[in-house]
């Protein structure tokens, strides 16, 4: 009421006395209809502005004004601005042109929704809104919709390529291509696809470079392949360098494919170059150095030749050197100038010439010390020497004495020396860690404390701090404040990246962590983000932790994103298939070229109908296919499948940038026609019926094109269920 008095417009006198003369009581229940009415006598054309104001609450979704008027037209459109003006102290009409516009409140609705209501005696005969809504609609897609049959000639001409490869039931693609770790791109999937059906020839080797490719060379039937003939020419060529840097060519070269695959002569040739040499400092290739096959390559002359590296020499004064000079074949090489060149320049050839010292290097104590870079420089000390020749020297650590002394504060005083943590690094103190007496002292401050240390952080990274990461007491301190707070550091988040931190993500504890803040924040980060696009991830987000985590900030962000990992588009590649599959179509309209493309689409093998979903539903980068760059009749046949799939990917393309620089009202009329058209109150009206068949019989294809790249084929279905049914009546 008092929008009505005070409207900017008028004399407010006028209208409060107005106001005085309705209401001398309060208005009860439908009484306020009478107020309405009254608002309605007061515009230019009371009929018209009931009109619009009908139309208006009658619409599936608010519009700005201009896009009111742009759907109903030049006709009924041209003064819906001025009518609708009038009716301000009960519509919300922004002076930003792009808001909607909305009614104030439900009885508003409630009145225009039924003529009834009013007491104009002019508006029981107006045309019904939702027949002036379903009208217009059809008005403007078919002006703004070409004919033709663009849609339909794409999918036939993909169609043709149905026979490239051997086809399987679309529903298992979730479970074949389970390997993909992003948002599938058209291209990228037919080429995995076409991959796994056989055609490997080397023009298809291409995918194995993307990161798709990468990670399925990490499955079962990747490993299986490099073992073909195929797979190990491959491992001969530049593509082979690349991946063998990733984390996955890593982890292959600590399994046994890999390890016998470093014997044969492609191995050995890439540990000579810079890529091979890099790897044999990772802790993966320092592993490998402990294996027989490892120990064999150190003795052969490639071997010797790495040794003398700045490489080489580092890796000696690791545990792992220190343990391999140990051994025969260390033993070997120490009389070798390589091994004589190492000695002289520690300074200590000349008590290695002597007796003593060549006595010495065979002893126990002798191989103990040479595992420490500390004890070799208190070796040089006169005390230091003088108790490295005693008995007590050399065993006291592992005497009961000595492990009991390690337990009190004076021993746990010590393991904070400089002498204590060196020793905590070399085989006797992390031997000490396995004992009882070092898990227990891992529990306790002081080991939490020294967990922290870059030491500590070191131990983790060794084969027994990884042990211990899956047993009980690692799993609890994983658990606790310091264990989570280790996991946000550096070492914690690498660990993370690793078999046994990614194996630990999938069992309760992991399930748990990732609850906690630490594990969300942690979600965040670049190895969240990129365990995220891994399988286990794909399982996690399918839980009920999952679930609950997309729901929260991160997680919608994290789906905003197209990082938002293959499962997503599964789904919905799920449901388009089981709508589908409802089998829709019936023979009397099976002709029309619209429900043709469907069945075109449904038809389409696996590795054709997958991608050509991709197509139409996602925007997806255009980038270069090597198939373009080779002429049209020298093509392989899966090659010119590509081709064919890149013409539907571009087709797709136009197709889906015609749609997203539609307006407003067209989105509208697109979205909600069947809505209208279901709730016209007379279905002999002969204009309306006239529109809706030319639009039904001329436009319907363009309609679903647009329709498919806007809102995806499952909503599509829904409106062209609807108008199925419509179309019959």
């Amino acid at each position: 009421m008092m929008k009505f008095i005070d409207d900017g417009y008028n004399d407010p006198r006028d209208r409060l006395q107005l106001m005085l003369k309705l209401t001398n009581n309060l208005l009860p229940g439908t009484e306020v209809y009478k107020l309405y009415d009254h608002i309605l006598f007061t515009c230019a054309d009371p009929k018209r502005a009931y009109r619009h104001l009908s139309v208006v609450v009658r619409l599936a979704d608010p519009l700005p004004m201009s896009q009111i008027s742009e759907l109903l037209g030049p006709g009924e459109g041209r003064d819906v601005e001025t009518a609708l003006l009038q009716l301000r102290s009960v519509m919300d009409i922004p002076t930003d042109r792009s808001l909607p516009v909305n009614i104030y409140h439900s009885s508003v609705r409630d009145y225009a929704s039924d003529p009834s209501n009013c007491s104009l005696s002019e508006v029981q005969c107006i045309m019904p809104p939702h027949s002036i809504l379903a009208y217009s609609s059809f008005r403007l897609m078919i002006e703004h919709l070409p004919k033709g049959t663009a849609l339909l000639d794409a999918l036939s001409k993909l169609e043709s390529q149905s026979q490239a490869a051997q086809s399987h039931d679309p529903q298992e693609l979730k479970h074949t291509l389970d390997f993909i770790v992003k948002r599938p791109e058209p291209l990228q999937v037919l080429e995995g696809l076409l991959w796994l059906r056989g055609n490997r020839d080397s023009e298809s080797r291409f995918w194995l470079g993307s990161r798709d490719g990468h990670v399925w060379l990490q499955t079962q039937g990747g490993q299986d392949w490099l073992w073909t003939q195929g797979g190990q020419d491959w491992l001969q060529t530049r593509g082979r360098k690349d991946w063998l840097q990733t984390q996955g060519g890593k982890d292959w070269l600590q399994n046994q494919g890999g390890k016998n695959w470093l014997q044969t002569q492609g191995g050995k040739d890439w540990l000579q170059n810079q890529g091979g040499k890099n790897w044999l400092q990772t802790q993966g290739g320092k592993d490998w150095l402990q294996t027989h096959g490892g120990k064999d390559w150190l003795q052969t002359q490639a071997g010797k030749d790495w040794l003398q590296t700045k490489g080489g020499q580092d890796w000696l004064q690791t545990k792992g050197g220190q343990d391999w000079l140990q051994t025969w074949g260390g033993q070997d090489w120490l009389q070798t100038q390589g091994g004589q060149d190492r000695l002289l320049t520690q300074g200590e050839q000349d008590w290695l010439l002597t007796q003593r010292g060549q006595d010495w290097l065979w002893t126990q104590g002798g191989q103990d010390w040479m595992r420490s870079q500390g004890g070799r420089g208190w070796l040089r000390t006169q005390g230091g020497q003088g108790w490295l020749q005693t008995q007590q020297g050399q065993d006291c650590l592992w005497t009961q004495g000595g492990q009991d002394w390690l337990q009190i504060y004076g021993g746990q005083d010590w393991l904070w020396t400089q002498g204590g943590q060196d020793w905590l690094q070399i085989r006797g103190g992390q031997g000490w860690l396995q004992t009882q007496g070092g898990q227990g002292w891992l529990q306790t401050q002081g080991g939490q404390d020294w967990l922290r240390t870059q030491g500590g952080q070191d131990w983790l990274w060794t084969q027994q701090g990884q042990y211990w990461l899956q047993t009980q007491r690692g799993q609890y301190w994983l658990q606790i404040h310091r264990g989570q707070y280790w996991q946000q550091t550096w070492g914690g988040q690498d660990w993370l990246q690793t078999k046994g931190g990614q194996g630990w993500l999938r069992i309760q504890g992991g399930q748990n962590w990732l609850q906690t803040q630490g594990g969300q924040d942690w979600l965040q980060t670049q190895g969240g983000q990129d365990w995220l696009q891994t399988k286990d991830a794909w399982d996690w987000l399918q839980s009920n932790i999952g679930q609950d985590w997309l729901q929260t900030s991160c997680g919608q962000v994290w789906q905003s994103t197209h990082a938002e990992s293959f499962w997503l588009t599964m789904e919905e590649f799920s449901s388009t298939l089981g709508e589908i599959s409802k089998d829709m179509v019936v023979p009397e309209v099976s002709l029309l070229p619209t429900f043709q493309a469907i069945q075109k689409f449904q038809g389409l093998p696996d590795f054709l109908i997958f991608p050509a979903f991709l197509a139409l539903r996602y925007p997806h980068s255009n980038r270069p296919s090597y198939a373009l760059s080779r002429p049209q009749h020298t093509f392989p046949s899966n090659v010119e499948t590509v081709h064919a799939m890149k013409t539907f990917t571009n087709f797709a393309k136009g197709a889906r940038e015609r749609s997203q620089c539609a307006s407003d009202a067209l989105n509208y009329a697109c979205q909600n026609w069947a809505i209208h058209l279901s709730r016209t109150p007379n279905s002999r009206d002969d204009r309306l019926n006239k529109v809706f068949k030319a639009f039904w019989d001329c436009h319907l294809l363009s309609w679903l094109e647009r329709q498919w790249c806007l809102k995806g084929l499952c909503s599509s279905f829904i409106i062209l269920s609807e108008g199925l049914e419509l179309a019959k009546v």
